[in-house]
């Protein structure tokens, strides 16, 4: 009964505006006919009654009666004779004779006259010339030009007593159109905030505009805006409260929000949605402009439960910025959100707001942000929102974009609150979905969506590995980008192997700088982090080396360095088999790589060979002196050619003498322009000579012994001691020698004084100590400096004494 009572209630005024809105239609038709309007125009006296009535009926008599053209300009004058053709037509009326013919040329030029009058849009002709000469300009500087041309006429025109609201109104446009681009209008301000207290509705809303696009917000402008905002938020029109709520939201700074709070806060229970709508706008932006102050928060409590839709979705976005700052305070609304959110997802809110069969979906989008701050760690907040976010990912599955937005924002939402079992369930299924689509975007998606479960549980990515496998082999260059960072997301001990495999097959193919050196990185993670061994990793870091040396950071290659000298640490056998592997490993990198080694991948080649290759039987000494020779001729970069002379100066400090390949090679580098390669080409040629003591400088296995480091170099006490005997002076500090005396170790607050040059007294000079019986060999005349003023000036009047002289 009060379905069948409340639908009639609501048929009724449905009706009515029916009604109303065919009145109107036909009521503009016959008012604003072109054929009335070309009747006033022509000179006919003004419209009467009994024309007016004609005209109309006429017109709703044969509405469709001649073609479209000549329907919309018939003239009023005009009669119907035989066959529907035009006829002439005279008409007298208070002696006034008018005999109106209209032709195809006629009817043509009407056409162009309403066609211009329509482009112009109701502003004048000066207003819509100098749009469109402002949009053809060529340059920057033509643009500039105009505009200031522009203003000057402005200044002229605001300068009369009376002006009229229509033209200020394009004044107001013109003037924030020129400080847009670029050029100040700041003497026209004043004009924008007169504007803003019309009442009319259109030149409030310029003047409004005008403000905040012009007015810097701490001018004193501001204090007249304020006033004219608590005015018009007090208006009986709802629509100027809207646009004085509209105004205060983008114009009001900190300060002065104090003086409209009051009137602001009142207005949330206005009768109007579209108020109280703008109301909790104004205050969301209060929050942010007063970091984070509200008031009294029960009032917008109220705003989320309100009948309108739009006040609540308001709400909703104030409440988030109020929940991302403190989300403890706020976690009794979890029951209200749930609450809306069923609501939401049961298709109780109107048809309106309705996208693609998906109920509000920003609004559930939001809401789902909000309850993920909410819950937090808590897993009983978690259970209380089970329910909700099963119905959000059933119901979002309709095979559209937007219910997959909302599909990953619930999975979003799973993945950040504690772990239900459930959920977490159907959002796998989801994810299955958008991995066999076959648009790029829903792939790249369920690529994003996987990323996230796996840190719930890996095992849901290897139901999907082949899947996501091959998306590294897509065309689209963002997904397999996404895919790489995935397949590291799901490396494990297990997987290790094939994943860093595949993605190094990947590096090697890329082309992309800031990629590879991003991949590069996180393979070097993933290997370090998941290597099942020893000789995995150094296989796997060599071929990164290999592929992209330049972006492999230095403290991964000192971890492999490491590595190869301390070994697993299992047993001593197992660590020297491991460094002979090592050694016998880069000895054959180097003779299959024809190109230019990358200097990384060359200097832990050449380190490992001079360090470790006494170890290996399969490899000679001198086979290892001759790669290493190829590999320093090989090598373009100062620090690689030195520790490759370095890893030769070990290898011959343990074989007693030194190939001639090798000599002539050390003495072709003692010329290099570098002074460190060529202090140790010098080094390496003298400690050739003396082969006990170059045994003892480079040992065998010499990088794992621990040296301990004097600082205070007490082995030199006997040495000081001797020459003190002798008679040498004991040290002395510099101030102590100088008769300085040493400053304290404070803060300095005297102020800095500029060092000056000492200025020496002539008195104070010997001259016995500059006599000499030498002859001068060099005479220097005297000479001026030929720059300054002064020196110009001088020269000047040198110049005319000596042309006076010469007269």
């Amino acid at each position: 009964m009060n379905d069948a009572a409340s639908r009639s209630v609501t048929r009724r005024p449905r009706v009515a505006f029916f009604f109303i809105d065919v009145f109107l239609f036909l009521f503009s038709r016959c008012v604003c006919h072109p054929a009335i309007v070309a009747w006033s125009v022509d000179g006919a006296p003004a419209r009467s009654p009994r024309r007016l009535l004609h005209t109309c009926i006429s017109h709703l008599c044969f509405p469709f009666s001649l073609p479209l053209s000549l329907h919309f300009y018939l003239p009023y004058s005009c009669c119907w004779g035989k066959g529907n053709r035009l006829a002439t037509c005279t008409q007298e009326r208070e002696g006034y004779t008018h005999t109106h013919t209209h032709s195809h040329r006629e009817a043509y030029t009407d056409m162009s006259k309403l066609y211009k009058a329509q482009t112009q849009q109701g502003h004048s002709r000066g207003f819509y010339e100098y749009i469109r000469s402002v949009g053809e300009s060529k340059s920057k500087q033509e643009e500039d030009e105009i505009v200031l041309r522009d203003l000057v006429d402005l200044k002229k025109a605001l300068t009369a007593k009376i002006i009229d609201k229509r033209l200020l109104k394009e004044y107001v446009v013109r003037i924030f159109y020129a400080e847009m681009l670029g050029l100040s209008a700041e003497f026209a301000h004043i004009h924008c905030v007169n504007l803003s207290s019309s009442t009319d509705l259109l030149f409030k809303r310029t003047g409004y505009l005008g403000t905040w696009l012009t007015v810097n917000p701490e001018h004193d402008l501001m204090y007249l805006i304020v006033s004219n905002l608590q005015r018009d938020m007090k208006s009986s029109s709802f629509l100027d409260v809207a646009a004085a709520l509209t105004a205060a939201a983008k114009m009001v700074r900190h300060e002065l929000m104090s003086a409209i709070n009051a009137e602001v806060v009142g207005l949330l229970g206005h009768a109007n949605a579209l108020v109280r709508k703008k109301v909790v706008q104004a205050m969301h932006a209060f929050y942010r402009k007063s970091d984070g102050v509200i008031g009294d928060q029960k009032l917008f409590r109220q705003a989320l439960c309100d009948r309108d839709p739009a006040v609540m979705g308001a709400a909703l976005r104030l409440f988030a910025d109020v929940v991302r700052a403190d989300a403890a305070s706020q976690r009794d609304l979890i029951p209200t959100f749930t609450s809306i959110l069923k609501q939401i997802t049961e298709h109780r809110l109107p048809r309106d707001y309705d996208y693609h069969r998906i109920p509000a979906p920003w609004f559930q989008m939001k809401i789902l942000q909000i309850l993920a701050m909410l819950v937090g760690d808590d897993p009983l907040l978690a259970q209380k929102c089970e329910e909700a976010l099963t119905e959000v990912i059933k119901r979002a599955e309709n095979g559209l974009n937007i219910g997959y937005a909302v599909t990953c924002e619930a999975i979003s939402v799973i993945t950040r609150i504690p772990t239900i079992p459930s959920l977490v369930e159907l959002a796998a299924e989801a994810i299955a979905n958008f991995l066999s689509g076959k648009n790029a975007n829903l792939r790249y998606a369920g690529i994003e969506a996987l990323a996230q479960i796996v840190r719930v549980d890996p095992k849901y990515a290897r139901e999907h590995q082949q899947v996501v496998m091959t998306c590294l082999e897509d065309a689209d260059d963002t997904i397999r980008r996404k895919t790489m960072m995935l397949l590291l997301a799901m490396c494990n001990e297990d997987n290790v192997d094939a994943i860093v495999t595949r993605l190094i097959k990947s590096l090697s193919h890329s082309t992309d700088r800031y990629m590879r050196q991003d991949l590069t990185r996180r393979i070097c993670d993933a290997a370090e982090r998941f290597s099942p061994g020893a000789v995995w990793y150094i296989e796997s870091m060599n071929k990164v080396l290999l592929c992209a040396a330049e972006h492999v950071p230095q403290p991964t290659i000192q971890g492999m360095l490491k590595l190869i000298a301390e070994g697993e640490g299992v047993d001593e056998a197992g660590d020297a088999a491991f460094r002979t592997y090592c050694v016998e490993t880069y000895f054959d990198l180097v003779e299959s790589t024809r190109k230019n080694l990358p200097e990384a991948f060359s200097r832990v080649a050449a380190w490992v060979m001079g360090e470790y290759g006494f170890l290996t039987k399969r490899i000679s000494r001198t086979m290892l002196l001759d790669r290493l020779c190829d590999m320093l001729e090989r090598a373009e970069n100062v620090s690689t050619r030195g520790c490759i002379i370095m890893a030769m100066m070990k290898i011959v400090a343990h074989a007693g003498s030194m190939p001639d390949n090798v000599e002539e090679l050390i003495e072709r580098f003692k010329d290099s322009r570098s002074v460190g390669l060529q202090q140790r080409c010098y080094e390496f040629m003298e400690l050739v000579k003396m082969p006990v003591l170059m045994k003892k400088v480079l040992p065998l296995d010499g990088c794992c012994e621990q040296v301990e480091v004097d600082e205070g170099m007490e082995f030199l006490n006997e040495t000081v001691q001797e020459a003190l005997l002798v008679g040498a002076k004991p040290y002395e500090k510099r101030t102590v020698r100088l008769g300085m005396k040493e400053e304290e170790e404070t803060l300095r607050t005297d102020a800095y004084k500029v060092q000056r040059a000492d200025i020496v007294d002539e008195s104070e000079l010997d001259p016995e100590r500059f006599k000499t019986d030498e002859p001068h060999q060099l005479f220097i005349r005297p000479s001026a400096r030929r720059w300054g003023v002064k020196n110009l000036e001088e020269e000047a009047a040198a110049a005319t004494t000596t042309t006076t002289t010469t007269t």
